[in-house]
């Protein structure tokens, strides 16, 4: 359920947490420990983080208001009921998602909902964002110029949340319309995937099509993918 570099972050917060005495394991030791951690540090970096002084900003916070009070240092420390609400949060995102496992961008992600955290705090004081977060994990996009000075890449939101992407493939910019009828019929015919050049696919996303299923009248639910080389109907799909 939880990626290797996720396992090597709790890893690393659970022997910061005993080297410093501390009862409780908080988001903050989760934090710090992936500003150790190589994919953490790469995330934060890329989202316009400053690794030094969020490191600095936590060894701070460890020394004004954590107390050092457990006598053994081999003692596991006990998670607090923050750290509890953001693991439950990955995790359900984990399975409404459908994803396989939680990922360091996960759990960094659902950790913004701790509003009263300090570890949130200080990444919002570097100007980290969730939305910062989700579009890296999500579309690579990046807050810091790369280093060959190349230009990130743009998306645009489209109805039914899907996304449209432009590509010279074909010659031409072309993208992927998927269609389906809402709400569903167990008998309806599989949902169609074709290709259409882009500037067709916006006249059809401006206007308002309505369809008639079971007698219930549905707006079709549209999501865009970037066009492939595979046949744009499939055989029986007509």
């Amino acid at each position: 359920m939880f990626a290797q570099e996720v396992q090597i972050t709790f890893s690393l917060a659970v022997r910061e947490a005993q080297r410093r005495r501390h009862e409780y394991l908080t988001t903050e030791h989760i934090l710090y420990a992936m500003l150790l951690e190589e994919h953490g540090k790469d995330l934060i970096a890329a989202c316009g983080g400053d690794i030094e002084a969020l490191k600095g900003q936590l060894e701070k916070y460890f020394s004004e208001h954590l107390e050092s009070i457990v006598e053994d240092p081999d003692a596991v420390p006990e998670q607090t009921i923050g750290l509890q609400r953001v693991l439950q949060r990955a995790v359900l995102h984990l399975h409404s998602a459908g994803k396989k496992e939680i990922t360091i961008g996960d759990l960094l992600a659902a950790m913004f909902a701790e509003k009263n955290a300090y570890a949130v705090h200080f990444l919002e004081e570097q100007g980290v964002s969730r939305l910062d977060v989700l579009n890296f994990i999500s579309h690579g996009v990046t807050r810091v110029s790369r280093p060959n000075g190349a230009s990130q890449a743009q998306t645009s939101a489209q109805p039914g949340g899907g996304s449209q992407q432009k590509t010279n493939e074909g010659g031409g910019n072309r993208i992927r319309i998927r269609w389906r009828c809402l709400p569903s019929i167990s008998w309806a015919k599989p949902v169609r995937d074709v290709s259409i050049p882009l500037s067709d696919a916006m006249q059809s996303l401006s206007a308002r099509y309505r369809c008639c299923v079971g007698g219930v009248k549905t707006i079709p639910f549209l999501s865009v993918k970037r066009a492939s080389a595979r046949p744009p109907w499939p055989k029986g799909w007509h």
